[in-house]
């Protein structure tokens, strides 16, 4: 196969790769991408994933994909994009932000963080509306654990 022919059929492949249920059980990697509260995405912003529309993000919400191992690279089609590996059962974090130059427009950037910093900065983001999953291998839901909603007591300063 020709290498052009192979390079224009790679997102078709991996597309179909993502729809495989049974791929999903094969030991995929988790990818979460975030947009905090500060960062210059007032609009929702196309993230692709080896040049496939995976998801929608906007400043405060984030969403995670599931991939298979290996390299992927993550772009919003205008920015630095950023090349990520894949590693089954290890969750990788990109976050969207903005590199600003005196007298040029905001140029963003996905950048891997550190699982540490990311849990700290997604602490108060929201998970993507469905509608803005466009991948099947986009969670449909926050795979956060639910966060505990019990009212702290006194016996509880206590111990």
């Amino acid at each position: 196969m020709p290498y052009d022919e192979a390079v224009r059929l790679a997102p078709i492949a991996f597309l179909i790769l993502l729809c495989n249920s049974s791929a999903r059980s094969q030991g995929l990697g988790t990818l979460y991408v975030y947009a905090d509260h500060h960062t210059e995405a007032k609009s929702w912003r196309p993230i692709f994933c080896d040049s496939v529309l995976v998801a929608k993000l906007k400043q405060g919400t984030f969403f995670a994909v599931n991939l298979p191992p290996g390299q992927h690279v993550l772009s919003d089609g205008k920015g630095t994009p950023a090349i990520i590996d894949a590693v089954a059962a290890k969750p990788k974090f990109i976050h969207l932000s903005w590199v600003y130059q005196l007298g040029q427009p905001a140029t963003s950037i996905l950048e891997a963080v550190k699982e540490s910093e990311a849990q700290k900065d997604m602490k108060f983001l929201v998970y993507i509306d469905l509608n803005k999953a466009l991948a099947p291998a986009v969670l449909k839901t926050d795979p956060r654990p639910a966060p505990d909603l019990r009212l702290k007591t006194r016996a509880d300063d206590e111990k």
